[in-house]
């Protein structure tokens, strides 16, 4: 008899992404389900009776509510979960680490990476994400010169390089597998950081400042890495002059 495949259990609302996810999974030699969303009561009973070695977890589940919920129950049940999601909310990926996830993953991330982590987080090598790194000392936290564009998240950067690129709201979602309205609450964040009214302003910016996703890495480099739960506090200056500014609901 042969050795049982690990199995995967993909829970996420958008079926798209769920079934690639899953067909790629299969290729890999995994056993896996992709659940029907109903209700989040219904969900954990029909995750659970599965029995998975490994839950994949979106903490956005749409209509269906929010993933965070579900998690204490598939921790507790022995499989290893690990949350694959296009939130940018350091705060809740800190707490579902710390309710025990195994790691965390970004939806836009490339298949291979995905895949990667999975294969690690089944054999139980390796976590994605560090449970809590050791916070950088203050040294380090002000090494390198701050800009409104450092304040920017990892997920809001790659949204603000897509509205340069000419994208809408609408091709980043289905870019990211994400809803339309996680993308347009991430502009409205950008928007907000930036100081600017509109995406045209906030382009026009990026623009004349030479900003670019391989800026921004760079700069995060030599700053040094962000822990994950660890958000950077603007200055009281800023977040004056930030919260003053009318933001508009992109389009």
């Amino acid at each position: 008899m042969g050795k049982r495949a690990t199995h995967v259990v993909v829970v996420d609302d958008h079926r798209l992404f769920g079934a690639a996810l899953g067909a790629a999974l299969v290729a890999e030699g995994f056993s896996v389900t992709v659940p029907e969303l109903t209700d989040l009561v219904l969900l954990g009973r029909v995750v659970l009776r599965e029995a998975p070695d490994v839950i994949l977890l979106d903490l956005d589940l749409g209509a269906v509510g929010s993933g965070e919920m579900l998690l204490g129950a598939f921790v507790g049940s022995g499989a290893a979960v690990l949350v694959v999601s296009g939130t940018t909310d350091e705060t809740m990926i800190g707490r579902c680490l710390d309710q025990g996830a195994a790691g965390w993953m970004s939806k836009c991330a490339p298949i291979d990476q995905l895949l990667e982590s999975v294969r690690a987080v089944a054999a139980g090598t390796q976590r994605p994400r560090p449970r809590r790194p050791p916070p950088a000392a203050p040294q380090q936290r002000l090494s390198a010169p701050v800009t409104s564009f450092d304040w920017l998240t990892e997920r809001e950067s790659a949204v603000l390089a897509m509205l340069m690129e000419g994208q809408s709201v609408a091709r980043i979602s289905a870019a990211c597998y994400v809803s339309e309205a996680t993308v347009r609450t991430q502009v409205r964040a950008v928007l907000h950081k930036l100081g600017v009214n509109s995406q045209l302003e906030a382009v026009a910016l990026a623009t004349r400042a030479g900003w670019s996703l391989a800026s921004a890495a760079a700069a995060q480099s030599a700053r040094g890495p962000r822990s994950v739960g660890a958000r950077r506090t603007m200055p009281r200056a800023e977040r004056r002059m930030s919260s003053a500014t009318n933001v508009s609901a992109p389009s």
